[in-house]
């Protein structure tokens, strides 16, 4: 059958999970719940006490962290960089480009640490800043959650992982037993009136670049997950399709489907595998995901191989 099971603790799954992504394909056939767990379910779902934090958690390996948790709990978002400090601003500015312009900071500037020197380069258009540790090769995104996942994005073209321990920060142990006492400092970000969901948010925001887009964002409320093709339809089919194959096998559709647009015609792709779709506006290059999370997920991670970031303005939808 092929079906390919993890076994283990959430993080040992997980772990597993990550290295099988890279070479097998998503498991396509119906799953029934095991009777452990209805139970936990059915368990959840009654109770609404919240977890209690009986010590300080101890470090954990950075790979077993998420991005948004290192973010939240351990000082920063992290990758490693094995080579000399100039190449890694000349890389920082060359990838930074396509997401920011050519306003770079002169140089780096050099700072102290308890691990070693720390070099710490910025962007004149950007907030926050990435610091570089020396020696160990930690590399260390700061800002806010959006300006980090931004560092963070142009980092993984060309860092690798971070493998050593990260210690959560006395704010993240803070802010982790707050929220295990349900006590959370901010607003929902979404108010629910009958059917209808009204975001909070002012209408002078409503209008961002993409850049500034969280991807969950912009799947929530701005219609669809965006990347931008500055090539031909032909070629957007031909790579769709060949990029396709390790993920979902080769039974795409035949062709692409037309729609007429107010900006152009919208070119259609899908896969006979999926549900959702993938739209290509010509001549505009707005490539926008459709489907549900998981669908635009995938779809993403398919065109970031061979698209560029969609930096014009959104509006959120209605």
């Amino acid at each position: 059958s092929g079906e390919v099971c993890c076994q283990g603790n959430q993080e040992q799954q997980q772990l597993f999970y990550d290295i099988l992504i890279e070479f097998t394909d998503p498991w396509d056939q119906p799953m029934e719940m095991t009777k452990g767990g209805r139970q936990k379910m059915v368990a959840d779902s009654l109770s609404a006490a919240p977890r209690q934090i009986t010590a300080a958690p101890k470090p954990k390996r950075a790979q077993y962290i998420s991005p948004q948790d290192q973010y939240l709990y351990y000082g920063g978002m992290r990758r490693k960089w094995v080579g000399s400090p100039d190449l890694f601003k000349a890389l920082m500015d060359k990838h930074s480009k396509t997401y920011c312009g050519d306003n770079l900071e002169d140089g780096m500037t050099r700072t102290p640490s308890t691990a070693g020197e720390c070099l710490i380069w910025k962007h004149s258009e950007l907030k926050g800043a990435v610091y570089l540790t020396v020696g160990s090769g930690e590399v260390c995104c700061q800002g806010n959650e959006e300006q980090q996942r931004l560092f963070y994005d142009i980092l993984t073209q060309f860092t690798d992982p971070w493998d050593q321990k990260l210690e959560m920060t006395k704010g993240g142990r803070q802010l982790l037993a707050a929220e295990s006492r349900g006590e959370t400092s901010e607003a929902p970000k979404l108010i629910t009136a009958g059917p209808q969901r009204v975001a909070t948010v002012d209408p002078a925001q409503v209008a961002k670049s993409a850049l500034e887009i969280s991807l969950e964002d912009q799947y929530n409320y701005y219609g669809g997950m965006r990347r931008k093709w500055l090539g031909s339809a032909s070629l957007f089919k031909k790579l769709m399709d060949d990029h396709s194959k390790g993920r979902v096998g080769i039974n795409f559709e035949d062709g692409m489907g037309h729609m007429p647009a107010r900006d152009g015609d919208i070119l259609v792709w899908k896969h006979s595998a999926l549900k959702g779709a993938v739209l290509l506006t010509v001549p505009s290059g707005e490539v926008c995901c459709q489907g549900n999370q998981e669908q635009q997920q995938l779809f993403y991670d398919i065109l970031i191989e061979f698209t560029d970031p969609w930096d014009q303005p959104m509006e959120m939808t209605k």
